[in-house]
């Protein structure tokens, strides 16, 4: 399998994630060993963070189902960019910062959640 059917493949599991995938996305972060918290974060990726966010999946569902109708027109190449763009940021903020951004998300009125 070469990069872009990868690319194709995880930009189609984002696309469709359910609730129970999330669930089980969370747990095998929870009961990740140090090897594979360090192979992730040797790809730019913070184990901790990516748990934050799909925690923050999990909590807010509505949110969850606007990001997946955004997803839906993207390419591949442009979900891995919008990706990359979003663990940038993430990378600079501290836990402090994400959890506050965590819960200003939480207080988003449905009906603007909707019309994102």
């Amino acid at each position: 399998m070469n990069d872009m059917d990868m690319m194709k493949q995880a930009s189609e599991q984002m696309k469709n994630l359910t609730p129970e995938q999330i669930d089980q996305m969370i747990a095998d972060m929870e009961n990740m060993n140090p090897l594979q918290k360090n192979a992730l974060k040797a790809m730019g990726m913070n184990p901790d963070t990516m748990k934050e966010t799909m925690q923050l999946m999990k909590n807010n569902p509505q949110m969850m189902e606007s990001a997946q109708k955004l997803m839906q027109n993207m390419t591949p190449q442009q979900l891995m960019e919008q990706s990359r763009q979003a663990q940038e940021r993430l990378r600079t903020m501290s836990p402090e910062e994400i959890q506050a951004q965590n819960q200003s998300m939480n207080s988003i009125p449905q009906e603007d959640l909707e019309e994102a």
